[in-house]
């Protein structure tokens, strides 16, 4: 019988030998052999625990048993017995690793370790990453009493299934829902790209027509183009109307009611009021208190400009004779009030973005900033043909592995994210450790032969988790713990993917990048100018959809007691927010992913992230979008520390000065620009 590959050497992942029987028995030895040497670890750091038999032999076997599971994720889309092999690695290395931080022993150890002689004189970094140990330790429960470690046990292992059973329940109510279109004429004002594309859905099923999903990309191009009234409503219906009370597919908004109580309790147990307080716990923000005023600030001073966007859209309505504004109306006659005969339109857009050459200007870009070489490798082995694999180099050494899992497939998640596969750095023998990360994106391929092109929010998603990508790999510390930049706390965490995300709104860098697929013709600047000038101004969607949910999120996390329900919770939020009110059948909360993917009580981060990231962007664009000299500052000080310090001296570090909110407010039109 061949041995385990997941069990043997794992630098570089050996895709091509992972079979099916291999996953749960490799994560089982792992952990089977993890706790003999946690046991061992124990015993011999009894009397005076030492850095690297205590700290580094724990990190070493963290390593391991990480190392494996990541890979195993990537192999989830390879069909149903796949999908339920590797959810059932994820919940058994999940448990161990609660217990792990639920050991007292073992926390007893540390804490003799950081009160020790060596403790108090050991360096600066080694000092953060033994706290950030002991804060886990706690956070855990290590301190509490057994029955109540039990307790804490207990819920960890059932919010771990309800998630698992709210990302199932939604992908299986997206991909039940499918329309087939017979009539060319529904589909006017549709672009051809995204027409061909739904034409390949249809015979991929054996279809004659076009075949409409709740895919983004599908679901987008009807709402945003679609002339047809009817047709825009019936996918805005059932796209928003998923996984909830009025829908065949189990109610998402049961689970999120459970799942929000667990959540609380858990908090309970650990001594905090309320989940949300647990959850800022691991972020860097100082409070809730500072949480909701920020957030309230932001609606305080979006109301002039959404209440504008709604007399523009009403006036847009009543011009066009469309009567009454309607939810399946706004994304259409946004798209639509501001467009001008020689704009350059969204389908035009594409076709100067390619995606072959988009991942070209990627890695273009990392070298110019960085000084990071990534190189096409044939020699890494990948878990589908789609995937690209590089190797990554810094002053001519091997530094990781970066994979680019970007097309969208069949069996393939509607998803985008990042998973930073292992951790850069030193074990206690002196072994230098490569990093890797996994990007994966959803951009829809080419029909009919032609390649796969991007539209602007294609663009955004691929630079921004490239940005986690390269923050992953480009970590300097050779401590793990302080490579795991999850200890950033999502708030800290999207700082350097929001930022990467600005250089997709400079005209004066798309303009390098872009070329028509077919004639390989530039893009006139002042028609680039003019896309992105229109783009930045739908935005105020995105803003409204963004200041909702982290309202909804903070809100539900804060009060125990709520006794509004989901929908009505929702409801009033989004009336705070929005001008215009939700339609009776749509249930936002039963399709809000990231309150179920870590994300909970922490969703304000990618508001509060990019008030950073716009603020931090100003010095590229003072000095230069492309100057390798900023890239280096901005590496030293945002990428390179990790976890070490806080990300807010990290921009401090950076931009020579505190946070200054005026670029974002002004970026947004939510101030004039030069206002104080």
């Amino acid at each position: 019988m061949r041995p385990n590959p997941l069990l043997g050497p794992l630098d570089p992942p050996p895709y091509a030998a992972i079979r099916l029987e291999h996953l749960q028995p490799a994560i089982e030895q792992i952990i089977r052999d993890n706790r003999v040497a946690l046991d061992a670890i124990i015993l011999s750091q009894r009397q005076l625990p030492t850095w690297d038999d205590l700290v580094m032999a724990v990190d070493a076997l963290d390593a391991r048993l990480n190392q494996a599971m990541n890979i195993i994720i990537t192999l989830h889309a390879r069909g149903s017995e796949w999908n339920a092999a590797v959810d059932a690695c994820w919940l058994l290395t999940k448990a161990h690793a609660q217990e792990k931080w639920q050991n007292t022993a073992l926390f007893e150890r540390y804490e003799h370790l950081a009160a020790s002689a060596h403790g108090v004189n050991f360096s600066p970094a080694r000092k953060v990453s033994l706290q950030q140990a002991l804060k886990k330790f706690r956070l855990s429960g290590a301190r509490l009493p057994a029955a109540q470690r039990a307790r804490v046990l207990d819920i960890q292992s059932t919010l771990r299934t309800l998630q698992m059973r709210f990302f199932d329940n939604l992908g299986a109510a997206t991909r039940a829902w499918g329309l087939l279109i017979s009539d060319p004429a529904r589909l006017r004002g549709v672009g051809a790209l995204e027409r061909a594309a739904m034409a390949e859905k249809a015979r991929e099923r054996g279809l004659e027509g076009w075949w409409v999903t709740l895919e983004e990309a599908s679901c987008s191009a009807i709402l945003e183009q679609a002339e047809d009234r009817d047709l825009r409503q019936q996918v805005y219906t059932a796209y928003h109307s998923r996984a909830c009370d009025l829908d065949a597919a189990p109610d998402n908004g049961l689970l999120l009611s459970e799942l929000t109580a667990l959540r609380h309790e858990h908090a309970r147990l650990l001594g905090f009021a309320n989940a949300a307080e647990l959850s800022l716990q691991t972020k860097t923000v100082g409070s809730t208190a500072q949480v909701v005023a920020f957030l309230h600030d932001l609606v305080r001073q979006s109301k002039p400009l959404l209440a504008r966007q709604k007399q523009r859209l009403l006036a847009y309505c009543l011009e066009h004779g469309m009567g009454e504004l309607q939810p399946w109306d706004v994304a259409y006659c946004t798209q639509q009030s501001r467009q001008h005969p020689l704009a350059l339109s969204a389908q035009a857009f594409r076709e100067y973005f390619c995606f072959e050459r988009v991942l070209q200007a990627l890695v273009d870009l990392a070298g110019t900033l960085f000084n990071v070489q990534l190189r096409p490798s044939q020699a890494l082995q990948t878990w589908h043909p789609d995937v690209r694999a590089y190797e990554a180099y810094q002053d001519h050494a091997l530094i990781g592995y970066l994979y680019v899992d970007a097309l969208s497939r069949e069996g393939k998640d509607d998803y985008v994210w990042t998973l930073r596969l292992w951790n850069r750095h030193v074990d206690a023998e002196g072994r230098f450790h490569k990093a890797a990360a996994v990007l994966v994106s959803s951009a829809q391929r080419g029909a009919d032969g032609a390649p796969a092109l991007l539209t602007h929010l294609d663009l955004r998603k691929l630079y921004h988790e490239f940005g986690h990508c390269l923050h992953q790999l480009l970590v300097t510390t050779t401590d793990y713990r302080l490579t795991d930049l999850d200890s950033l706390g999502q708030d800290g965490l999207e700082l350097v993917s929001e930022l990467l995300e600005r250089w997709c709104w400079s005209a004066e860098y798309l303009v390098t990048i872009a070329a028509h697929y077919q004639s390989g013709q530039a893009l006139a600047p002042s028609l680039l100018q003019g896309f992105l000038e229109h783009a930045r101004e739908q935005e105020s969607l995105t803003l409204t959809r963004d200041l909702v949910r982290a309202l909804f999120d903070m809100h539900l996390h804060l009060h125990p007691d709520e006794t509004r329900s989901l929908q009505q919770l929702f409801k009033d939020t989004h009336a705070q927010v929005s001008p215009w009110p939700l339609a009776d059948f749509e249930r936002p909360a039963s399709a809000f992913d990231h309150l179920v993917s870590g994300y909970e009580a922490g969703y304000y981060s990618y508001l509060w992230s990019r008030v950073y990231a716009i603020d931090a962007f100003e010095r590229f664009e003072r000095e230069g979008v492309l100057n390798p000299a900023t890239g280096r500052a901005m590496l030293q000080t945002l990428v390179a520390p990790g976890t070490l310090r806080p990300m807010s001296e990290n921009f401090e570090a950076f931009r020579g000065r505190a946070l200054s909110p005026l670029p974002f407010l002004t970026w947004n039109g939510l101030i004039a620009p030069d206002s104080d």
